[in-house]
């Protein structure tokens, strides 16, 4: 019914992969607090994973891209109008 060239598409990420993409956020993350540059972030992926530069770089680009998804998330959050005080009162 399905083609087995499917299994390989777009769609086909397994719970390994996420999980190793949560792995290596997670070293990124790290890293960050420590206020390592990018360029050295790349390189670190490249030595700790034996990942190539191309696929280092893709792993940040994601990183940063889901990062700011998260980002703007909060800020639309923050956003919103609270016009109670807690104590019964509404700003009029």
């Amino acid at each position: 019914m399905f083609d087995d060239d499917e299994d390989e598409g777009f769609m086909s990420s397994s719970d390994d992969d996420l999980d190793d993409y949560e792995y290596y956020c997670s070293f990124i993350r790290a890293l960050e607090e420590e206020y390592v540059s990018k360029g050295e972030i790349v390189m670190q992926l490249m030595d700790e994973f034996d990942l190539e530069k191309d696929e280092a770089v893709r792993l940040l680009k994601r990183y940063l891209q889901d990062g700011s998804d998260y980002d703007d998330e909060e800020e639309e959050d923050d956003i919103c109008e609270d016009d109670d005080y807690s104590d019964g009162n509404s700003e009029r």
